[in-house]
């Protein structure tokens, strides 16, 4: 028996043990990623179930509105720009924990803040930390290719369902605490969730960013590389500037409707959101991202012409409106699960470096300024609007892909093998950005 022939078990033996210790590892990372979301994602919904509550803290102020929603652009926008900025420089894990941490002591100090300045202050650090964690979508996205597997799909997925079971439980939490002017209970609950999550990230090993060597050595930089890579990655923020404007307009600007209405559909709403990112990771395995993406976008058109529809119906006949509301509802579950996808989709064209994380995830930091430029349209103006764009989004898609996916592989078909993580011989002739 020959030297070979004597090692090839030890080979295959220590093979398997590394593809095991993979997916330990990605297991884990993902799941703390999803605590990450369950806690640090869901404070956004806070501010908006216990909106009575800080009224009281703020006082008679006729700008609150206007305050409330500054502070929520002046801190995403920074947590955006910072957070890509910091990932770059710093361990991934670590930037995680800051937000996590960060968003944890606001929380805790928050239901003792009174006046305006003080309330809209708290508001801004939950931004911040929201803003960190749309560039965390593509810090697990590093660990799933560390691991050797390039479908990050289903994990980002996962996240985007931690952040929708996170507002579901922090409903719960407040209707079963009867959150009046006094919510210390959800405050400190989801304090200590993000403390948590925090901590999780501590214990785990931070992923590696993309590097300027990561590129195919058969292709050589370009000048036209770059700026073909910059316009994908610009390209990508507006896809998330719709999807977040579309979903803060579908869970805030809502005070056209009877309360009745309103308690049903947004219920349904993020039930339904859970099991469309699901159903969204299935179709997109079964045609491919970018046909997936189109048709979310379109379905989410056509229930955003739907609710204009409702608007026009009225309030007079209440049953037929609130069917149509719940069906509306029910097809707009489709832009947040298309969120995941538009990273996904994005990455398999451009490899993103923290610098592209920023400008990419800078669209989600715009959404809420979009649904502040429509907000003041008549309801019907409004969802006619954002049906308009969300087509717009869905041309877009099929353009990126017929213009740049030459040269691409379809993320689903990719498995890099374990040997190749970290050494910059990924398949891929794209350029971090």
């Amino acid at each position: 028996m020959s030297g070979a022939e004597q090692q090839a078990p030890e080979v295959i033996e220590h093979t398997e043990s590394k593809l095991s210790r993979d997916w330990c590892m990605l297991l884990c990372t993902t799941l703390a990623h999803v605590l990450f979301n369950f806690g640090v994602g869901a404070t956004i919904s806070i501010p908006g179930i216990v909106l009575e509550s800080l009224k009281h803290q703020v006082g008679h102020c006729s700008m609150f509105s206007s305050a409330i929603l500054i502070a929520a652009a002046a801190g995403n926008i920074p947590g955006v720009i910072l957070g890509g900025f910091a990932l770059d420089r710093f361990p991934a894990h670590r930037v995680l924990f800051f937000a996590a941490s960060l968003s944890a002591l606001n929380l805790a100090i928050m239901p003792f803040a009174r006046g305006i300045v003080a309330v809209a202050a708290s508001n801004a650090a939950i931004y911040f930390g929201n803003g960190i964690l749309d560039c965390s979508f593509s810090v697990l996205s590093w660990s799933v290719r560390d691991c050797g597997v390039a479908d990050s799909r289903l994990y980002l997925s996962a996240k985007t369902i931690g952040t929708m079971l996170g507002c579901i439980c922090a409903t719960h939490i407040a209707a079963a605490s009867d959150v009046g002017n006094n919510y210390d209970i959800l405050a400190y609950t989801y304090s200590i969730l993000c403390f948590v999550a925090g901590i999780v990230f501590l214990l785990l090993p931070s992923p590696h960013p993309p590097v300027a060597g990561a590129q195919d050595a058969q292709v050589a930089p370009s000048r036209w590389g770059a700026w073909r890579n910059g316009c994908v990655v610009l390209a990508g923020s507006f896809l998330l500037m719709v999807v977040l404007g579309c979903f803060c307009a579908a869970t805030t600007l809502t005070s056209h409707l009877p309360t009745t209405i309103e308690d049903s559909i947004l219920g349904v709403f993020y039930s339904t959101n859970i099991f469309t990112v699901l159903a969204s990771v299935a179709l997109a395995r079964r045609l491919s991202t970018w046909k997936a993406l189109v048709l979310l976008f379109l379905l989410a058109a056509a229930s955003s012409c739907s609710m204009a529809t409702a608007y026009m119906v009225g309030t007079e006949d209440e049953e037929t409106t609130r069917w149509i509301l719940r069906a509306s509802y029910i097809g707009m579950s489709t832009v947040m699960a298309s969120f995941p996808l538009c990273f996904a989709f994005i990455e398999a064209l451009v490899r993103l470096s923290g610098t592209g994380t920023t400008l990419l995830a800078g669209g989600a930091a715009l959404g809420p300024l979009l649904t502040a430029v429509v907000a003041d349209f008549s309801p019907v103006t409004l969802w006619c609007v954002l049906a308009s764009l969300l087509l717009g989004n869905a041309i877009g898609v099929a353009i990126l892909h017929y213009a740049c996916s030459s040269g691409h592989e379809d993320e689903s078909m990719l498995h890099l093998a374990p040997e190749a993580k970290g050494s910059g011989k990924e398949k891929s002739s794209a350029e971090p950005v």
